[in-house]
């Protein structure tokens, strides 16, 4: 069984340009997976990307689905790609968002949690997805009351997570420039802020607030301090 539930719109339009995000938790092993959208309209793509991702990786396939009977999972296309796959639909009836409760507490959690680590990290509330994508990526491995001796993510996947990589969002970094990437007497370090783990790549994501850009760096040399991004120039 699937819980989901849509989030949004959010008074601030993210990087990447997304106003919402949709929330799919796993009924056994609690694990969550979120997909940041721009409109409504992209829930049916994201569930179809989850049920692909899900079914291909665990060999299981999802049987039902517990939803909130918003318009984004009555649509036409929704019902018959979920009828033709076989997928349980579970709706809560009109007024009662307690009926899908495990998916509505988990949005209300989640954004109680961007909020607190946006306000501590001083950043722009611009970065609340790059926030709540790295939000997810560590609850999904550490403990929880409602799962005993193991992590959403060993249930999941089967194996223990790496927590070595874990690091406190928003910090000051400062990180090695590649070579290819600079010029004779360059810096050979630059000072940014640490925002997330890319989905795919061994390394941390950083954002550099002198080019305001985002960059994927994947070097040793990277250096984390616990001052957060407020306190840089």
């Amino acid at each position: 069984l699937i819980h989901t539930d849509l989030h949004g719109p959010l008074v601030v339009q993210s990087i990447g340009g997304y106003k919402y995000w949709i929330s799919f938790i796993d009924d056994y092993s609690c694990f969550r997976t979120i997909y940041l959208l721009r409109t409504k309209d992209g829930a049916f793509a994201a569930f179809k990307a989850f049920k692909a991702y899900a079914e291909n990786h665990f060999d299981s396939q999802i049987k039902g689905l517990r939803d909130d009977k918003g318009g984004e999972y009555m649509s036409n296309e929704f019902i018959a790609f979920t009828t033709g796959a076989g997928i349980t639909c579970q709706h809560t009836v009109r007024n009662r968002p307690q009926q899908n409760g495990v998916a509505e507490r988990v949005n209300r959690t989640m954004d109680e949690g961007v909020t607190t680590m946006l306000a501590e990290s001083g950043l722009p509330k611009t970065f609340w997805g790059e926030c709540l994508v790295a939000y997810v990526h560590v609850w999904n491995r550490v403990g929880t009351s409602a799962i005993e001796n193991a992590t959403p993510y060993q249930l999941w996947h089967g194996t223990k997570p790496d927590v070595s990589r874990l690091r406190v969002w928003g910090c000051a970094a400062y990180v090695h420039v590649q070579k290819d990437k600079r010029r004779s007497l360059d810096p050979h370090m630059e000072k940014c802020i640490f925002i997330g783990y890319p989905e795919g790549y061994k390394g941390w994501k950083f954002y550099n607030p002198q080019t305001r850009k985002s960059d994927l760096p994947i070097d040793v040399y990277t250096s984390f301090s616990f001052a957060f991004a407020r306190f840089l120039a």
